[in-house]
C-alpha cells in the first residue's frame, strides 16, 4: 500500500489538469478523497504506513477514534511546518487534515450515529416496557446500587440511533420526570437492529 501510493502520487501528478485556481476547493475535495481512501484502507485492516499505524494501535489499545489520532498527530507536524513554509499554507493543510480525519471516522463508523443510554429510575419497569413496545429497541437490566443509600437500583441500558434519542428522553420524561439519564456516544454497535457482523 505504501509503495503503490508513493508511486501513484509521482506518476499521476504531471497528468492531472488544474481545474481551478481556488486553493480552498482543492483543500476541501482533497480532504474528502484522502479521508475516503485512508478510511477504506483502515476498514479493510490495512495501513498506508503513516500516522494511521499509530491510530490503529491506539484504537486497539484505548478505543481512540482513528480520525482523532490522525488529526492530533498532523497538528503537531503542521506546527513545525508553519515555521518553515508560512502560516497560510499551514492553515490550508490544517483544514485538509480536519476534513480528512472526519471522513476517516465517517467511513469507519458509517452515517448512522449510535448512542448508549443508561437510565436510572424508580419507574424502571414502566420505562423498560415503553422502550420495548413503543421505541421497539432492546433493553438490558443491570443491577446497580445507590452509592449514598446503599439500596439496590436497577439500571436500564439500551442502544439507539441518534435520531431516536429525543424520542427516548421524551418517553422517559412522561413516565418519570425525576429519572436520571446518561446519553453517551457509542463508536460502534454490532448486532440486531444495527450493523451486522459480516466482514467485521
Amino acid at each position: 500500500g505504501v509503495a503503490v501510493m508513493s508511486f501513484a502520487i509521482d506518476f499521476f501528478q504531471p497528468y492531472l489538469p488544474r481545474v481551478t485556481a481556488d486553493p480552498l476547493l482543492y483543500t476541501l475535495y482533497g480532504g474528502i478523497l484522502d479521508g475516503l481512501g485512508v478510511g477504506l484502507v483502515l476498514r479493510a485492516g490495512g495501513t498506508t504506513g503513516g500516522v494511521d499505524i499509530v491510530a490503529r494501535v491506539l484504537h486497539h489499545l484505548r478505543g481512540v477514534r482513528f480520525g482523532t489520532t490522525i488529526l492530533a498527530a498532523n497538528i503537531l507536524i503542521l506546527g513545525t511546518a508553519a515555521i518553515v513554509f508560512g502560516v497560510e499554507p499551514a492553515l490550508y493543510a490544517l483544514l485538509i487534515t480536519y476534513v480528512s480525519s472526519q471522513m476517516v471516522d465517517l467511513v469507519q463508523e458509517g452515517l448512522v450515529r449510535t448512542r448508549s443510554c443508561l437510565i436510572i429510575s424508580s419507574q424502571h419497569e414502566a420505562i423498560r416496557q415503553v422502550i420495548l413496545t413503543r421505541l421497539e429497541r432492546g433493553v438490558t437490566v443491570l443491577h446497580g446500587e445507590g452509592g449514598y443509600t446503599g439500596q439496590a437500583r436497577p439500571v436500564l441500558l439500551c442502544a439507539v440511533s441518534q435520531h431516536e434519542v429525543t424520542r427516548l428522553k421524551r418517553l422517559v420524561q412522561e413516565i418519570d420526570p425525576s429519572a436520571f439519564v446518561i446519553v453517551s456516544p457509542a463508536s460502534e454497535v454490532l448486532g440486531e437492529g444495527f450493523k451486522g457482523w459480516v466482514g467485521r
